[in-house]
Formats: C-alpha cells, structure tokens, sequence
C-alpha cells in the first residue's frame, strides 16, 4: 500500500463517512459498480470479503448475501451485519481488511463503492 501501509486518500474519505454511520447501525447493504471486464476478479474478491470480516471476528454468523443485478451486470449488492458497533473502527485497523478494500475500490468505477446502514427491527 501506499504511504507505508495507510490507504490511499479516496479510499480513506469513502471509508471514512462509514466510520460515523457504523457507530450507531449494525447491518450494511453496500452497492458496487464494477469496471467494465472486472466482473469475475470482483466476485472472487467480493466472496474473500466476508471470509477476511469473520476471520478477524467483525461480522455476525449471518453469511452475507451477496447479488448481481441481471439488468446492469456491473452492479453488485453485497448485504451482512458486523458484529458489533465498534466493528467498523476495527475493520479501519485490520492490514488483511484494508488490502480486500483496497481491491475492491481498484476494482470498482470512481465512486462506485456506495454503503448503507441499517438496524435490526
């Protein structure tokens, strides 16, 4: 990574927003819109994802779902719940977290990444 291992400045402030809205929410549907030719790279990644989130113990048992609109084939819905409320902050201080992001953002249009935070009901 760049800067001895800090995320580049893009992905920083798109991650950042999350940081606030990961303090009071729990359950995260995010949309990607990937580069056009990335497609399969991106759900071999976007599968590894979770896997690196529950290695490091941030999300729930729940596996996630994960989706892909059959009208825009470049646009993915990637739905789970972190584990607790401070699991985003954690997720911010993992190396293994930071690399997937890190590729997903590579792998995703400018602006691509766009999350949403739910709680439970």
């Amino acid at each position: 990574m760049e800067d001895g291992g800090a995320l580049p400045s893009s992905i920083f402030h798109r991650l950042f927003s999350l940081v606030i809205i990961s303090i009071l929410m729990k359950a995260v549907v995010v949309t990607y819109v990937v580069k056009k030719g990335h497609e399969k790279e991106f759900e071999r990644i976007l599968r590894r994802h979770w896997k690196v989130l529950r290695s490091e113990k941030l999300t729930t048992d729940q596996r996630p779902f994960l989706l892909r609109d059959p009208e825009n084939p470049m646009v993915y819905k990637e739905i789970f719940e972190w584990r607790s409320r401070d699991s985003f902050q954690k997720a911010n201080e993992s190396e293994k977290v930071k690399q997937i992001w890190k590729k997903m953002t590579e792998l995703t249009m400018d602006g691509g990444i766009e999350p949403y935070h739910f709680n439970k009901i």
